[in-house]
């Protein structure tokens, strides 16, 4: 017989009750956007690291298997 699983509430307020629409810290400039507009901050690694360092695995990968193939069935 399968378990009975207990309902689980929903988590977000109804019709945005006791949701405030200011941020909790002032923000810089006094909340006006003077600063360069369209700047993102460097967060993200390169792409360029992750290509190679995924052909280099997939390479790793390849040399291994070749390794382990029997000649025998060749």
């Amino acid at each position: 017989m399968p378990a009975v699983a207990a309902a689980q509430t929903s988590t977000i307020p109804e019709e945005g009750a006791d949701v405030s629409t200011t941020p909790p810290v002032p923000l810089a400039g006094g909340g006006s956007q003077t600063s360069s507009a369209g700047e993102l901050p460097n967060t993200g690694s390169d792409p360029r690291m992750l290509f190679l360092t995924g052909l280099a695995l997939t390479l790793v990968g390849f040399g291994l298997r070749l390794r382990t193939v029997d000649a025998d069935e060749y």
